[in-house]
């Protein structure tokens, strides 16, 4: 059974799904495309203009919901050499 949570974010109830393979698959070729076909822009304007510790609770959630993605994203960044957002504080 897939998970979900749902939270607060901009007044807005948000829910984060855990992602099937195919949708993983499917971000992933979007990415490499650079294709913003299927995404909620409205929403990536709001994340945009948020502060960090809006996005704190959006995060966590994705994290907690999706933490196989967040190991295979932080593995693709190791190897492009991009650093993952959580370590931009660090970093800097």
């Amino acid at each position: 059974m897939k998970k979900s949570k749902t939270i607060k974010f901009r007044e807005k109830e948000i829910t984060v799904n855990e992602l099937t393979v195919h949708q993983v698959q499917t971000l992933l070729e979007k990415i490499e495309a650079r294709s913003s076909e299927g995404i909620d822009h409205n929403f990536v304007l709001s994340v945009q203009d948020a502060a960090p510790s809006e996005l704190a609770a959006l995060y966590n959630a994705a994290e907690e919901i999706n933490p196989f993605l967040l190991k295979m994203y932080q593995k693709m960044t190791a190897k492009v050499g991009v650093v993952p957002a959580a370590e931009m504080e660090t970093a800097v």
